[in-house]
């Protein structure tokens, strides 16, 4: 057995996985953001937003992922160091640049466990940053309804782009590619 090979996916998802992810994902951020306003900021209101987004994100990759408990673990870690990071060490003068960081340094923390398992999965930090990133960061400003639209968006295009790299590390496996 080769010592860098990857964890096998479980399972090709059906098309129904993009809306799971897509609900999980987007119930996920409102009980974070409640949860985290509720705790006043801090460590541990981003530990507990990544604990929270990574269990409900979990119910939708446990039958498609190996060891799907580390994407929790990811979460948990990703998401403190998504907004600390940037807003506490890297610019803590200006919060509005420390912004522009949060989602790239929350991919990269999570591709570390999609790397385990799935075939090019540097594309989740590329794709998301490019097409999540650059549009939520310019702000809906007050507009509530803009806001959400673009949050459901976002989920939607991160299940899509997490649909894609499973069922593309499956087939090719299985050597259907």
């Amino acid at each position: 057995m080769e010592s860098n090979s990857l964890l096998l996916p479980a399972a090709t998802p059906h098309s129904t996985f993009i809306i799971f992810w897509a609900l999980a994902t987007f119930i996920g951020l409102i009980f974070a953001y409640l949860t985290a306003n509720f705790l006043n900021s801090g460590l541990a209101a981003f530990m507990s937003a990544g604990f929270i987004i990574g269990s409900l994100q979990y119910l939708a990759i446990r039958k498609y992922l190996p060891k799907p408990w580390y994407w929790i673990v990811a979460n948990i870690i990703a998401f403190p160091v998504g907004f600390l990071v940037p807003h506490m060490i890297l610019f803590p003068r200006n919060p509005h640049l420390g912004a522009y960081f949060v989602i790239p340094l929350i991919t990269i923390v999570q591709w570390f466990y999609l790397q385990m398992s799935l075939k090019r999965s540097f594309i989740w930090i590329v794709i998301l940053n490019l097409l999540v990133f650059l549009p939520v960061s310019f702000e809906s400003g007050t507009n509530a309804w803009l806001f959400t639209l673009e949050l459901i968006a976002a989920c939607l295009i991160t299940g899509v782009v997490l649909y894609l790299l499973i069922r593309y590390s499956s087939r090719e496996i299985l050597g259907d590619a």
